[in-house]
């Protein structure tokens, strides 16, 4: 499965940093939910949050930039992954027809014609040509395994090979027309070919992993959380990849590779001591993963200038300027992490908590109530129980409270490097991110009534704005503040 990468967007790369679900409040401004009747009520900050935060080292501090120090390793640690998360977004599953019987987790290439089991049962000419594509020369494109045809269609195809015609037997669904739930049909399928998509060193997985235990008895509490069935993203290509904190990831890339599109491997663990205690069970116990393969994507094996042209759509034409770009944007990224882990807060500045509270709380009841705008106030206070506001508030504490400890290291640093967004720089960067919106997701604007770069600016919010462009300046300005050592 790809990964959907925010890289792409060079005017919104930074947004990556700041995963504290600010364009969260900025929406709940522009869903103008149902009435701020819903939200609890208080003196709301409508200055701009980041400049409202006066004197932001009351409430964070941080040590000298010249005290803060990051080793060039972590930056190129974050170089190849970002590298790798691209690759993988380039990949694609690629299937190699093979000449052997196929097997689940192949795509074979069929033409099929269906009938009735029962000769003396007429069918309406609809329901005749639905069960063929007989005069289809491309023929269809079926992985088995995939469940898109009706149940034991594919499985009845396992053994079969190319230029074979076999006939498979099966039964309509109850929920087909009338006319077929329910028939017993027989279906004459002709394999023009088969094809096979195989792990292999540059391959990127999506697993779903069942644990289980030799011993069942020994299965605690806290053991059990653990077993619990789990979707995995393996990255076989690249050596430093977890599979999961206890299972050696190199012995689950041996036991797959090789294995084909709804493969299966078992790997097996004996947990230490120091595992088993904190499992709360006996040593020696020995701990299996039973391993399915949903997915493969092989990826291209390194960028090249033709890959990157295309990625960033013509953005950037050759891979050294591309790499130059993950490098500076991950210098960046490893400056406001290495900020954030060394930020101290002491006294919340309740004014600008409250405003991020209350818009995280309508964006909750958002969430839960749905809109509500053409509800009663009855209506909607008998929706509002007690755990429904309970949830809200939750919701709203822990976002708040993240988002403002981003916003406040933010505010700091503008005071810090004496930065300030100027109204010009503002409105230049509005408008290329408008004209960006406008080129690459026009069906987005339209689907929200987007039409103007007012209309552009109310949807998201000033305060969402002007967070992300502040964000894009400051980083270069802190990048060089602050030291990279080897």
């Amino acid at each position: 499965m790809k990964k959907i990468l925010l890289l792409s967007a060079l005017l919104l790369c930074l947004t990556i940093i700041f995963t504290c679900c600010a364009s969260g409040s900025s929406e709940t401004e522009t869903k103008e939910q149902s009435d701020n009747t819903n939200a609890p009520s208080s003196s709301v900050v409508t200055r701009p949050v980041i400049t409202a935060y006066d004197n932001p080292s009351l409430y964070v501090s941080l040590p000298e930039f010249s005290q803060i120090n990051i080793n060039n390793s972590e930056v190129d640690k974050l170089v190849n992954e970002q590298l790798s998360l691209i690759l993988s977004a380039l990949g694609q599953t690629e299937y190699v027809q093979v000449h052997s019987p196929a097997i689940m987790g192949d795509s074979v290439n069929i033409n099929y014609t269906g009938r009735p089991a029962d000769p003396s049962v007429e069918l309406s000419q609809e329901s005749i040509d639905g069960m063929s594509n007989a005069d289809d020369e491309e023929g269809f494109d079926l992985v088995l395994g995939s469940g898109k045809f009706i149940p034991g269609f594919e499985e009845q195809l396992v053994g079969a090979s190319e230029n074979e015609t076999v006939s498979i037997e099966v039964t309509f669904p109850e929920s087909y027309t009338d006319e077929l739930k329910g028939l017993d049909v027989i279906f004459d399928v002709t394999i023009n070919s088969v094809s096979r998509v195989t792990v292999d060193e540059r391959s990127y997985l999506s697993l779903s992993v069942i644990y289980s235990l030799d011993d069942p008895s020994q299965q605690t509490g806290e053991l059990s959380d653990f077993m619990e069935m789990k979707t995995i993203e393996f990255d076989i290509s690249n050596e430093d990849a977890v599979f999961d904190t206890y299972f050696d990831s190199a012995a689950v890339r041996v036991a797959l590779l090789g294995k084909n599109m709804y493969g299966t491997a078992s790997v097996e663990l004996t947990l230490t001591e120091e595992q088993a205690e904190k499992f709360g069970c006996d040593a020696a116990v020995k701990l299996k993963a039973m391993i399915t393969i949903d997915n493969i994507v092989t990826m291209p094996q390194e960028l090249t200038d033709e890959i990157v042209n295309e990625y960033t759509n013509g953005e950037y034409k050759t891979k050294e300027a591309f790499e130059k770009y993950i490098k500076d944007y991950c210098m960046q990224l490893a400056a406001y992490t290495k900020v954030s882990e060394l930020a101290e807060f002491g006294e919340m500045a309740s004014d600008a908590y409250e405003y991020l509270y209350n818009a995280y709380y309508s964006d909750a009841l958002y969430q839960i109530l749905g809109d509500t705008s053409s509800m009663t106030q009855e209506e909607i206070d008998e929706m509002l129980t007690e755990d429904v506001k309970k949830q809200a508030q939750e919701y709203a504490d822990s976002n708040a409270i993240a988002e403002y400890r981003d916003r406040m290291i933010m505010a700091l640093l503008c005071e810090r490097l004496d930065f300030e967004l100027d109204q010009q720089t503002y409105e230049s960067k509005l408008k290329e991110l408008f004209d960006y919106y406008e080129s690459n997701y026009y069906i987005y604007l339209l689907y929200n009534g987007i039409s103007t770069i007012e209309d552009f600016e109310t949807f998201f919010g000033y305060e969402y704005l002007e967070f992300q462009f502040i964000s894009e300046e400051i980083m270069p300005l802190l990048v060089n503040a602050i030291n990279y050592v080897n």
